[in-house]
């Protein structure tokens, strides 16, 4: 992969290793859909993280690298090469270069958008760990947090001590 300067002076850390990332998604999707049973209920995490534009967006608050992608295998994989399929110009690490240095871009090189797929903004401090300065593309860690809706209602409250099961 040869992405233009200034891309190409960066080292990547395993984190941003693509297997890597498309299992980490894979395991975190699987998280997402967890279900249990309650008195003849069945409670999925859906039903109790916290989601900021519900109910024009469903989506779990979830802070993850993988947010910049909007959790998508598909735009994980989005790539803009030369005409010769020689070069890689653009890809999921040039994309996170953009997000990492302006989170609120709306439409970037490859056509995404830096913000996560619940709507909000995700910070490279948030969601990668053990870098140097602020030099996130060198990360060897990855964090990924999923915000649950906090209630004074005892039957939420009730849900969401037995979701803390999973």
């Amino acid at each position: 992969m040869s992405p233009p300067a200034p891309y190409s002076e960066y080292i990547f850390g395993p984190v941003f290793n693509f297997d890597f990332l498309t299992r980490v998604l894979e395991f975190q999707t699987e998280i997402l859909s967890l279900k249990t049973e309650l008195t003849n209920q069945t409670i999925s995490l859906s039903d109790i993280c916290l989601k900021p534009l519900e109910p024009d967006n469903e989506n779990c608050t979830v802070f993850s690298i993988l947010q910049y992608y909007q959790n998508s295998l598909e735009n994980l994989n989005k790539t803009i090469r030369d005409d010769f399929d020689v070069f890689t110009y653009f890809d999921y690490t040039t994309h996170f270069l953009t997000c990492s240095q302006a989170p609120t871009t709306t439409n970037d090189s490859l056509g995404l958008s830096c913000f996560g797929d619940f709507g909000g903004t995700i910070n490279p401090f948030i969601v990668l760990g053990n870098y140097s300065d602020t030099t996130y593309a060198n990360a060897t860690a990855l964090v990924i947090t999923i915000i649950i809706e906090n209630s004074n209602d005892p039957e939420k409250v009730r849900i969401g001590l037995l979701k803390q099961g999973f």
